[in-house]
């Protein structure tokens, strides 16, 4: 099984030590572009109970826990038995509009192409519109996520 804990070691990008304000929640990581990071379970429940940052505005949710890869696209890589639940794998939270964006790049993107360097390729772009939202330099998120992504699929025997 290819777990967070190994994607997340194999990618480099956490933040050591985890900040303090974290303590309570210790299923949420912190990246070295201030991302948080974890399952989509922990991150959901995390965003409710910190809602006075992350819940609703103008009746949406302005904070969304998204799926660092989706399962259509393990699926057509065939790995998806080499993941947890949909629960229980990565996830970011991002704002709900890059959210939105993010995941109709993909959709077009892996309609055409279902193979490893494509897929990575649509992960790349779609990342790089999502600008630094958590206050990095330029470029840190999107270079995380492709870390991260290279990561997991290193993990699942994808890619070298």
């Amino acid at each position: 099984m290819v777990t967070i804990d190994a994607i997340l070691q194999k990618s480099q990008v956490l933040s050591i030590p985890t900040p303090s304000w974290l303590g309570d929640n210790p299923s949420i990581q912190v990246s070295r572009a201030n991302q948080l990071l974890g399952t989509w379970d922990a991150l959901t429940k995390y965003r409710k109970k910190n809602y006075h940052n992350y819940g609703k505005q103008s009746g949406m949710e302005s904070w969304q826990a998204h799926h660092i890869f989706e399962d259509r696209e393990l699926d057509y890589l065939g790995v998806r038995e080499k993941f947890p639940p949909k629960s229980e794998c990565l996830c970011v939270l991002i704002p709900q509009p890059a959210h939105v964006r993010i995941n109709s790049i993909f959709i077009q993107h892996t309609r055409r192409h279902r193979n490893v360097s494509g897929i990575l390729e649509g992960y790349r772009f779609a990342h790089s519109v999502l600008g630094d939202y958590t206050g990095a330099k330029s470029d840190s998120v999107a270079q995380e996520l492709d870390q991260i992504i290279r990561a997991a699929f290193h993990c699942a025997g994808l890619i070298k």
